[in-house]
């Protein structure tokens, strides 16, 4: 196999650049287009604008219920024990501002634009006039998906405001959606992005609009009702908890209560008697109510401070870093369009011009083959 030189090298690069100079007309014709692309794209869609604030939350960690399970269990009551878990998983925020239910909740809330305040749904159905770039990738880039979605709709059995089956559906708590706000809310994921950063447990919501005041209002929005939920639910778990202990408590009082009156009937009627059987029922009362006493101040105590814990034991979050109105768009960058469509415009006629020869010999090879 013969080695390739400096020499030989030298020599196929400036074969490629007089071949490049002879096609010369082929970098402008590819130029123009890429540029003519690339500024179409930038000045023919609609600005867009990001914002992100960053969230960290705060959770203290305390034992629960301490050494009182033992003594419960030998009065035959079943407390949980262990520290206060985390009901919802640091993991699961993302997931919890990626529900339907979460943005169908966050896409009716009012957002302040730079005129007036409308929410997501009545803003992108009804004022939000879509761009050049956007009807084209609507009805041509997706333009399957965009018929499947109208025929979808106009298949669908319309239902009347207001008509029995949405009143059982309100009762059920069942939450129905028309297929535009479907559409609606499907585009929000793309708009408002949740993500964790495990090392430092920072939570980072990232909004982008077409307008300014409103992807800043609107990352507010979104970081207070992530907070709320996740409030809402660790809560939750702190109110079902009290709420057991104070089953637990009655139960205990009751039983504390009953042990005291059979222990002072068996005073009062055995006052003259002594025997052993008298001795060894009364040790037996005895035991059953200094059991019963220490279960129910054990209880009563563990109660009161659940009831402390229900208003403490929640994540406390604190806004590192708020939303601020953005003076500029984040999108289109018309600078980086232009030097990427110039790059476009060098690389896609010098690659066609470097394999030209090689195909040129191939298609010579299959025409005039050799003799064997």
């Amino acid at each position: 196999m013969r080695e390739f030189t400096l020499a030989d090298i030298a020599t196929a690069g400036r074969g490629f650049l007089r071949r490049c100079l002879l096609r010369r007309k082929l970098f402008g014709l590819w130029m123009t287009v890429c540029v003519g692309v690339a500024l179409g794209y930038a000045f023919l869609s609609t600005p867009e604008y990001e914002v992100t604030t960053k969230v960290l939350p705060y959770r203290s960690e305390r034992s629960a219920l301490g050494s009182l399970g033992g003594l419960a269990g030998l009065a035959g009551v079943s407390i949980p024990l262990g520290s206060t878990a985390q009901v919802v998983p640091s993991d699961l925020y993302p997931e919890v501002a990626g529900s339907m239910a979460f943005r169908a909740e966050l896409a009716e809330r009012p957002i302040q634009f730079s005129v007036g305040r409308h929410s997501y749904i009545t803003y992108f159905d009804s004022i939000h006039r879509p761009s050049v770039v956007e009807l084209f990738s609507k009805y041509v880039l997706q333009a399957p998906l965009t018929a499947y979605a109208a025929l979808r709709s106009a298949l669908s059995p319309a239902s009347e405001a207001g008509s029995p089956l949405d009143a059982v559906l309100d009762s059920l708590g069942i939450r129905k959606l028309s297929a535009g706000a479907v559409l609606t809310l499907d585009g929000m994921k793309d708009r408002v992005t949740t993500v964790l950063n495990k090392r430092t447990g920072i939570i980072s919501v990232t909004v982008r609009m077409p307008d300014p005041v409103a992807a800043a209002d609107l990352a507010r929005l979104t970081a207070e009702q992530l907070t709320t939920a996740i409030i809402h639910y660790e809560s939750k778990k702190a109110s079902e908890q009290a709420r057991f202990l104070g089953e637990q408590q009655r139960a205990s009082q009751a039983r504390y209560h009953a042990a005291q009156r059979a222990l002072a009937e068996f005073q009062d009627r055995n006052k003259s008697l002594n025997s052993a059987v008298r001795s060894i029922e009364g040790q037996r009362l005895e035991s059953e109510f200094a059991l019963a006493s220490e279960l129910y101040r054990g209880i009563t105590t563990q109660y009161e401070a659940a009831l402390v814990d229900e208003r403490e034991d929640t994540p406390v979050f604190t806004v590192l870093e708020p939303s601020v109105v953005p003076n500029r768009p984040s999108s289109p960058r018309k600078l980086r369009l232009l030097v990427l469509a110039l790059l476009m415009g060098v690389v896609i006629p010098g690659c066609w011009i470097l394999v030209s020869p090689i195909r040129a010999v191939d298609g010579a090879a299959e025409l005039n083959p050799s003799p064997r």
